[in-house]
This record gives structure tokens, C-alpha cells and sequence, in this order.
């Protein structure tokens, strides 16, 4: 039997305006309200406001320009990295944030998010992780572009897939630990991951061809996802490896040989718990897994 649901009912006049919207901010002379999200209605899935925009108003978010928000956080997390690599880790690679642009575009984001990998986050297939102080705990399979040359910022199509050295699947483990409304500490957090799983890279797949790959996501020996077609929720893979490069290109780095982007989850992110076993069949490539240790006391 389903639970009962009732309407949710808010009136505009009850909900306070947002506060702290600083004009050095890219907030000029705009007024914010929000009637659905975690504080008003306990809503983690699910964010609607109401905004005023009265002769002057302006925000990057709605130009070409980069919201300095985002900025910082992006340079924040360059440091952290950088300190890191200063201290022997090797780049293994980059990450797409919050998806991939045509999922950005579908929340209204037209600015660049990407955050980043490094062997701390590669584990191998087949391990078993615990989740203990993890607060929401997420798995996304993924495609991992691998890359086989340097590819620097403006390159077009044919520059893209002839970067490329192949692909193969991914899960990428995030920890949803804070609410999706402070994009510069997202950000400066590496986009709530933490944990990448990689499985082989595929050459035969040079360029990032796609043809007759089908993904297949098991919960506990279950199919909880299938699709035919891994860019359907993501956006095109080629314009992904494109957009991480320009973007790091923006902020003084690069994307290289032997790093590895993984793309966006193919379908609906699963919240996974304690106990459980999740494996992503990326047919005919390969497969990836990983497995969650028992709640203690369990």
C-alpha cells in the first residue's frame, strides 16, 4: 500500500527573501525567493524559486560571464590539487561536474563545473567499501574517456577523436553531504565525490566510438537501469572532452596524455546503502563493481 501524499500549499508572502546576495557577488539588484527546496519542504529532489528582476538587474549566471562564485571555488580546488600532486600524486584525470553540460543546461547552469581525480579516488573493481560517515551516499556509472595526447583549449571535432584512446565504464561514488545551493564550496569540495572505480580502457574504441554499447546497472544481482544510448542523459561525449578542456584551459591548466574524464552518469543516479552490491555491464566493453560492508551490528 502507498503511502498517502497530500498537495504541498506555500504562499509567497510566508517565504523569507534570500539573503547575503552581494552586488561583488554578480548579484545586481536581484530579489530571490525559494518555495520548494531542503529548508522550506524538506525537498532533496526538488528546488523552485521565485525571482525578481527589476529594471537593472543583472547576473553572470545569465551572460557569458563566469559567476565569481564558481571561480573561486574552481581555484580553490586547483590549489588543493596542486598541493597534492606537489606532494606525489599522480593527475590521473578530470571530472565533468554535476553531469555534464546538457544536464547543466537542463537546471538552468550555462556556466563551466568541473572538478577532478586523482589515484586517492581510484579503486579497483570488485572491492568493498564502507559508507560509515557518509550522509548520502551515491553511485553513478559512467563512461571513462581515456585520453592518448595533450589537447589544448578551441580544438574541434576531429582533434577531439583523435585525442582519444579509448573508453571503458566507471562508477563514481559521491557523498551528497551538504544541499546543492553553494556551488563555490561544491566546488571547492571536488563536487561531493569520493571515490572513482575504472575498469580497462577499450582501444579499440579509439576516438569514443559508441556503436552497439548498451549499459546495464545491477543493484544485488537485480537490474535497477538499462539504456542503449549512454549519451541520452549526458550530452554528447566529444563536446564533454571539448568543454573540459576549455575550461581548464581558462584557468591555466591542461588536459593531457594518460588522463581520463569520466562523462556523467548514463542513467539516473541510484542512492545506494549499506549492504548493498551495485555492477556496471558496459556490454561489450567490460564491467565494474563494487560492494558496501554491512551497517555494523548488521
Amino acid at each position: 500500500m502507498k503511502p498517502e501524499t497530500k498537495p504541498y500549499r506555500t504562499n509567497l508572502k510566508d517565504i523569507p527573501k534570500v539573503g547575503g546576495l552581494s552586488a561583488k557577488d554578480g548579484w545586481i539588484n536581484m530579489q530571490v525567493q525559494f518555495l520548494i527546496d531542503q529548508k522550506t519542504a524538506n525537498s532533496d529532489k526538488l528546488v523552485v524559486g521565485w525571482a525578481v528582476l527589476p529594471p537593472g538587474t543583472r547576473h553572470p549566471m545569465q551572460s557569458n560571464q563566469p559567476d565569481p562564485r564558481i571561480a573561486r571555488g574552481m581555484q580553490m580546488q586547483l590549489s588543493r590539487r596542486r598541493e597534492r600532486l606537489a606532494r606525489g600524486e599522480q593527475p590521473l584525470g578530470w571530472k565533468v561536474g554535476f553531469g555534464a553540460p546538457a544536464a547543466m543546461e537542463k537546471l538552468g547552469i550555462k556556466a563551466p563545473l568541473i572538478g577532478f581525480l586523482t589515484d586517492r579516488a581510484l579503486v579497483s573493481s570488485g572491492v568493498t567499501l564502507s559508507l560509515s560517515n557518509w550522509k548520502k551516499p551515491v553511485g553513478e556509472p559512467e563512461i571513462g574517456v581515456h585520453m592518448g595526447s595533450d589537447l589544448p583549449a578551441g580544438a574541434d571535432r576531429d582533434a577531439v577523436k583523435r585525442a582519444i584512446k579509448g573508453i571503458g565504464p566507471a562508477i563514481e561514488l559521491a557523498d551528497l553531504d551538504r544541499p546543492p545551493d553553494d556551488v563555490e564550496q561544491i566546488l571547492a569540495g571536488n563536487i561531493y565525490q569520493r571515490h572513482v572505480i575504472l575498469g580497462p580502457c577499450d582501444t579499440t574504441r579509439a576516438g569514443c566510438v559508441l556503436d552497439g554499447l548498451t549499459g546495464r546497472i545491477l543493484r544485488n544481482g537485480a537490474e535497477a537501469a538499462r539504456t542503449s544510448d549512454p549519451q541520452a542523459n549526458t550530452g554528447d561525449l566529444i563536446d564533454i572532452v571539448r568543454h573540459v578542456a576549455d575550461v581548464l584551459a581558462e584557468f591555466g591548466e591542461r588536459l593531457r596524455a594518460g588522463q581520463i574524464i569520466i562523462t556523467g552518469s548514463i542513467v539516473p543516479p541510484l542512492w545506494v546503502e549499506a549492504g548493498e552490491a551495485v555492477e556496471f555491464q558496459l556490454d561489450p566493453l567490460g564491467s565494474v563493481s563494487v560492494r558496501f560492508a554491512p551497517a555494523s551490528g548488521a
